[in-house]
């Protein structure tokens, strides 16, 4: 359940600091979402994972459509 991930993540966050490579990714993503366009298969991949990470969140469901759209208009072509 998404409850229980959210604990999960701020317990392991809290035990061992927090995750430099997932920061990373979310920081993609942030940017991605400004510039308004995928530009690499890399970054359609990072937009990805995160899409489906957040998909169950009733809380980001406006982000979760935005970056559906982001990831639909890359696939779509030039």
């Amino acid at each position: 359940p998404l409850a229980t991930q959210r604990e999960l993540s701020r317990d392991l966050a809290a035990r061992y600091g927090p995750d430099p490579m997932a920061e990373r990714d979310i920081a993609l993503v942030a940017r991605v979402r400004a510039r308004g366009r995928i530009r690499s298969e890399r970054e359609y991949r990072i937009v990805c994972t995160y899409a489906d990470a957040i998909a169950g969140d009733p809380d980001a469901q406006d982000e979760f459509l935005m970056l559906g759209a982001l990831l639909d208009a890359y696939m779509g072509g030039p």
